[in-house]
């Protein structure tokens, strides 16, 4: 068949027939040592300084990788790793030159990791010596994932790994695999370790927190690290509070930022949250920086979440997130905020709020906590009785105020 270009300059190259795998009838091009690029720096190299793994593929009608293990730099000519030494006419590759430590052989990725990971239980400090020279690449594939974690359990390879990573540390956090071996890595790192890692993240936080997988890296470091080593992430994310609170990832990380570090030292998120309540209960994300400030913030920070609830109790609580800070709200507060928020529902002419919540698609749940909260509000579930046809959604608290009264309503309650 015929081989087309290699998907990746530098690694495509024809093996010797020896290795029992499919080698192309027509080999590429001969691609010199000093062409191979280090899979660990991106750089192009003369000789690896140490046996390792490097990638392959070849063409046998589609594209296959392998994975070399074993390499060893040639002592003479232009031999790529000791891998292979030059073409020899029309017979393929020719064996590699006199003096040449032989190479151990080939095999298709997953049956490396399967090799890797049965060696790990008997020497594991073997097999990072092997992943050593890629090993910024084979921690975002997500093959060599499990061995990856398994051997950042074992003590000083958590330090060998960030020496390896360093430079790499940043790209790593935002990509799907690599984010979640960075995190095994802060969660079995020490002081100084989380001090090295957060050297390449500062300055990128912002971009981080943005990233569907860095804001993950992120998270992890407020909950691992000491908070004088994570205070930059509350340093550099202050600065663009709103947009934070407002993102999809960004919500998180704030709330993470509200667990681990006092309200004292979060002026400008208090500020954006208490200064913007009418939008924030509303927002998608938003509200759940609300939410969370119900539960972390200071008392003066509940008290004014709570008056802003009570002023707009009706909007509130037919409003899809809104109502969900209204709910939260009766979760965590105490009776007296339960009765005030009744006692708000209840309130007003000629139609009092509560007629609207019962039987709106959202208003309904808000109804059912203040029921399961304060049951003993006899004046609060008489006036539901009160409400004359309660279909729709009005009828979840027509099932709630029938277990309550153990019979059935009176006729004007009918369907």
């Amino acid at each position: 068949q015929t081989c087309p270009p290699s998907r990746h300059p530098g690694l495509a190259m024809g093996f010797n027939r020896s290795a029992e795998v499919p080698v192309c009838e027509s080999a590429p091009e001969f691609v010199p040592m000093s062409q191979y690029q280090d899979g660990a720096s991106g750089q192009f190299v003369e000789q690896p300084q140490w046996p390792g793994v490097m990638y392959v593929e070849i063409w046998d009608g589609v594209w296959q990788t392998y994975a070399v293990a074993g390499l060893y730099p040639a002592t003479s000519g232009a031999g790529a790793y000791g891998v292979a030494d030059y073409p020899s006419g029309n017979q393929g590759w020719g064996q590699p030159e006199a003096g040449v430590k032989p190479w151990i052989g080939v095999a298709r990725l997953e049956d490396h990791v399967a090799q890797l990971e049965e060696a790990l239980h008997h020497n594991p400090l073997e097999v990072l010596q092997q992943l050593e020279p890629t090993l910024a690449k084979c921690c975002c594939d997500p093959r060599y994932r499990k061995i990856l974690e398994d051997l950042l359990e074992v003590a000083d390879v958590p330090a060998r790994v960030l020496e390896r990573l360093r430079g790499f540390l940043l790209e790593t956090s935002m990509h799907p695999a690599g984010c979640r071996i960075i995190q095994k890595l802060l969660s079995v790192a020490d002081a100084r370790g989380h001090q090295a890692v957060a050297a390449e993240l500062r300055t990128h936080v912002a971009g981080l927190v943005r990233s569907s997988h860095g804001n993950y890296v992120v998270s992890c470091f407020l909950e691992k690290a000491a908070c004088e080593d994570s205070f930059f992430i509350v340093e550099e994310l202050s600065r663009c509070a709103g947009d934070a609170i407002r993102h999809q990832y960004g919500c998180r990380v704030v709330q993470r930022i509200m667990e681990h570090f006092p309200m004292e030292q979060l002026g400008p998120f208090r500020g954006e949250v208490l200064g913007n309540l009418g939008e924030l209960v509303k927002d998608k994300y938003g509200n759940f920086v609300v939410q969370h400030m119900l539960e972390k913030g200071e008392a003066a920070d509940r008290e004014a979440i709570v008056e802003h609830l009570l002023r707009n109790i009706a909007s509130v609580a037919q409003e899809k997130f809104a109502s969900m800070v209204a709910e939260k709200a009766l979760e965590v507060g105490s009776t007296v905020v339960c009765h005030r928020m009744i006692d708000a529902s209840m309130a007003g002419t000629p139609q009092a709020p509560v007629v609207s919540m019962a039987t709106s698609r959202y208003g309904n749940y808000v109804v059912q906590r203040m029921l399961q909260q304060c049951p003993d509000r006899a004046d609060f579930v008489a006036r539901l009785k009160e409400i004359p046809r309660l279909k729709g959604f009005g009828k979840h608290i027509k099932a709630t105020l029938n277990k309550r009264t153990g019979g059935a309503l009176p006729a004007g309650h009918a369907a």
